[in-house]
This record gives structure tokens, C-alpha cells and sequence, in this order.
């Protein structure tokens, strides 16, 4: 998962995203501690533990968890691609963080047919409208 290059902080200050919490946003399963990611045909994806061999074990945060420890108060756009995991990270996100802290802007790999929630549905319930569809991607604004 990737973050615009700057985003506000507490102080107000912009700051760099430092590239260390990029790679453990990759593993921001919803209220767990620790996420699976199995090797597939040249591609990974999250996936329960089921033993296999190609699995790797990966500490993980919760989004919320992970914007509170960089003192993030708000969030100009947000693009999340995890292969089919988007409804197990937002839905949680969007129940426990304040308003403020959602994206005025999000851009989502539309893998629906994976998920278990409506992401999209939900998200125009919490007030976004679709703004474009690329090939793989659609694009919400608040």
C-alpha cells in the first residue's frame, strides 16, 4: 500500500514517508498481528495459514495503528492495491478512524470479487462518489 509522498502531521508539518513504514503498510491486516503471504505464479497474496510450504509469516498493523504512531491527522489521497484484502483493511479503518482521518481521495484496485464486504457500497454510504475507473483501478473522492 502506498501513501501520497506527504501528508500533514500533528505539528502541521509535511512529511516524507519514510520507506519502512511503506513496506509494513503492505502488512496492515485488520486487528491481527501477524499475516501470511504466499507466493502464487510470480505474485503474492495474503492468505490464512494453511501450512504451506510457500507461506511466509509477516508482523503486521492496523492502518489506524500504523497513521497514529507517524502522528498522521489527515489524508490528502490513498491508494490501496493487496490483492484482494482492500475490504479487510478499510472496512476496519473506516469504522474505528475519525473522519478526519479519511482520505478526501482513494484509489483501489477493484478486485470485488474477492472481497467479503462491498467496499465500494460502503464507501458511498460514508458519503464518497466513484470519480473515474481506470482498467484495474476506481477511483473515490469525498
Amino acid at each position: 500500500m502506498s501513501v501520497s509522498r506527504t501528508c500533514s502531521t500533528s505539528g502541521g508539518e509535511a512529511k516524507q514517508w519514510p520507506t519502512s513504514l511503506r513496506h509494513s503498510w503492505k502488512s496492515a491486516e485488520p486487528r491481527k498481528s501477524t499475516v501470511w503471504f504466499s507466493t502464487d505464479r510470480g505474485g503474492t497474496r495474503t492468505r490464512p495459514d494453511d501450512g504451506s510450504a510457500n507461506a511466509v509469516r509477516v508482523p503486521s498493523k492496523t492502518l489506524l495503528q500504523a497513521l497514529n504512531e507517524e502522528s498522521v491527522t489527515s489524508i490528502d489521497a490513498l491508494k490501496i492495491d493487496v490483492e484482494g484484502a482492500e475490504d479487510t483493511i478499510l472496512m476496519p479503518f473506516f469504522q474505528d478512524a475519525p473522519q478526519s482521518l479519511w482520505p478526501r481521495f482513494l484509489v483501489i484496485e477493484d478486485t470485488s470479487g474477492l472481497w467479503r464486504v462491498d467496499v465500494f457500497a460502503e464507501l458511498k454510504a460514508r458519503g464518497y462518489r466513484e470519480a473515474g475507473r481506470s482498467r484495474q483501478n476506481v477511483m473515490m473522492e469525498r
